[in-house]
């Protein structure tokens, strides 16, 4: 057997006839690699994909951890680029712009499902919420005063800002029960978590894509 300074595959066949069938074999340690032969009978790994398949990311976006983009990709900044030096990625925005994902989401095109309907590639949505509601329940008891139990949800009458009628409309004006009114406030706060803008939570990325 030819020795070679790496590891090779070894075929053991063993005939009807041979001497070894139906007996154990004892082999001592045995390497076995995945390897290239070259005509010079040199051993090297088999090569591994060449950067050349990077070429498949031209234009999808990427999250990059850093503020400036990488050598040959673009920050997904709403910046106009070279159609004809980058033609690969001309043929994806042939716009030649770049769409604008500082501070943005991306979402799955609803391409016919129906949730979010009548939507483009590349369209942009501004913010919306879900609807939020409350009860607010109106009426004078003369034999109790406002409490927590006549509203529900974002709608909530505020107990400590309670004013009196000062009108004499009969024998309530002196009442300290009946003659209380507050005034109806509406705060989602009391339902979900506010802010300034509406998001989910989120870890902050650049976007960028491969240019060519």
């Amino acid at each position: 057997m030819k020795k070679y300074h790496s590891p090779r595959s070894l075929n053991l066949t063993l005939g009807k006839e041979s001497l070894y069938k139906d007996n154990h074999i004892h082999i001592g340690t045995v390497s076995l690699a995945c390897c290239k032969c070259q005509d010079d009978n040199a051993v090297t790994p088999a090569p591994v994909t060449p950067v050349e398949s990077l070429k498949d990311l031209i234009g999808m976006p990427q999250p990059w951890p850093l503020a400036d983009a990488p050598e040959g990709w673009l920050k997904c900044n709403g910046q106009a680029f070279d159609t004809a030096k980058y033609p690969q990625l001309a043929k994806l925005y042939p716009t030649g712009k770049l769409p604008d994902l500082r501070g943005e989401f991306i979402r799955g095109w609803d391409d016919a499902r129906s949730i979010d309907a009548d939507r483009q590639l590349l369209s942009e949505q501004t913010d919306a919420i879900r609807n939020i509601t409350g009860n607010l329940y109106y009426g004078v008891d003369a034999d109790g005063p406002l409490n927590e139990s006549y509203f529900s949800g974002a709608l909530y009458y505020d107990l400590k800002a309670i004013v009196k009628d000062t009108k004499n409309n009969g024998s309530w004006t002196n009442s300290n029960v009946a003659n209380a009114w507050a005034p109806a406030i509406f705060d989602a706060s009391r339902v979900v978590p506010t802010a300034a803008e509406n998001r989910p939570r989120n870890v902050a990325f650049s976007y960028i894509v491969k240019a060519g």
